[in-house]
């Protein structure tokens, strides 16, 4: 249009909001009269210090260009405090206010983004959706999300309402397995499970069942045997955990040595004991006034004063073989 001279525009059609203003009028018509390579009427809204487009803004990029990082809407920082926003359900006649139900989307002067509530805004992001300049906290109400690459410590009590619930420790292919199963909460551990069971249905105080299960889960007890080992222990092979209880009674169905307690013998010394008058906050030592029953290295059996056991000629004494008894040294 060079050397046309005055170029007048009528309005023909006024915009809903602000009807005085030309630069409502958008067009992208085909100019087919311009001559050259120019086949469009360039555009540029600029709106000034504000200004409401009537009805809908839609841009459609000419090219798919991330590194010029331009095929989208682009909105700049403000001059104030370099924050910019994105407003969902505005009020219509105006362009510096919020009202309820109001929604922005926000770059903060920290280079976080945002998302809440326009009227609960908080400079410390302690309201809504939050993620920190560098991407790598997301927090939801100033609580960090669990995020699966980081080593995280979740405090309050937390609900996970499931039939199964799995904890994989790391470099294990067995995990721990909580487990409900008709009414029946199992805790299971390891390839072939040891089971803790108990029925949630039933009053406090309800009987907890430990058995040793296959891997089919699908039937209550599948595969179940009691457990034959039991080992008790202070946190390696050879050291033993105090276990503090009431009147333990046995009642063998057993025979062929096996109808009563039995104790192996310590692989240190050979021998075995049974200790009586203990502390009962001790699991090693001797008191006063404690007794002991010794089956000695060489077989034979001593019943002495605890402070007396490893002295020689001390207590009653049977020999290996059954055949002498002595007390004190002496052969009765």
């Amino acid at each position: 249009m060079s050397a046309s001279g005055m170029v007048t525009v009528t309005v023909s059609k006024q915009g809903t909001y602000w009807p005085t203003r030309v630069t409502e009028i958008l067009t992208q018509d085909i100019v087919t009269s311009i001559s050259g390579s120019q086949t469009q009427i360039p555009m540029s809204f600029n709106l000034g210090n504000g200004g409401i487009i009537g009805n809908m803004l839609q841009v459609n990029p000419l090219y798919r260009n991330y590194s010029s990082y331009s095929n989208g809407i682009r909105i700049g920082n403000n001059n104030n405090d370099s924050t910019s926003s994105l407003y969902l359900g505005c009020i219509k006649t105006a362009t510096n206010t919020t009202q309820t139900g109001q929604w922005e989307i926000s770059k903060t002067n920290d280079n976080a983004l945002t998302i809440n509530p326009s009227s609960l805004r908080q400079t410390d992001h302690s309201v809504g959706l939050s993620i920190n300049s560098d991407s790598s906290i997301i927090k939801f109400n100033g609580n960090e999300l669990v995020n699966v690459g980081t080593d995280q410590t979740i405090n309050g009590r937390k609900a996970f309402k499931n039939d199964q619930f799995e904890i994989q420790l790391t470099g294990s292919n067995y995990p721990l397995l909580i487990n409900n199963n008709n009414n029946y909460m199992e805790q299971m551990i390891n390839s072939n499970q040891m089971i803790l069971t108990i029925d949630t249905s039933l009053p406090a105080g309800t009987r907890l069942y430990i058995n040793q299960q296959g891997s089919n889960l699908s039937t209550q007890y599948p595969d179940s045997k009691l457990v034959t080992n039991y080992v008790l222990n202070a946190g390696s092979y050879d050291s033993f955990a105090g276990v503090t209880c009431g009147n333990i009674q046995l009642n063998p169905n057993e025979v062929s040595y096996g109808e009563g307690i039995r104790i192996a013998n310590s692989p240190i010394a050979n021998v075995s004991a049974i200790y009586i008058g203990t502390s009962p906050t001790s699991t090693s030592g001797e008191i006063d006034g404690q007794w002991s029953i010794i089956k000695r290295a060489n077989g034979s059996l001593t019943i002495c004063r605890t402070a007396d056991q490893n002295t020689v000629n001390r207590g009653l004494v049977i020999s290996a073989d059954g055949n002498t008894l002595t007390f004190n040294g002496r052969t009765l």
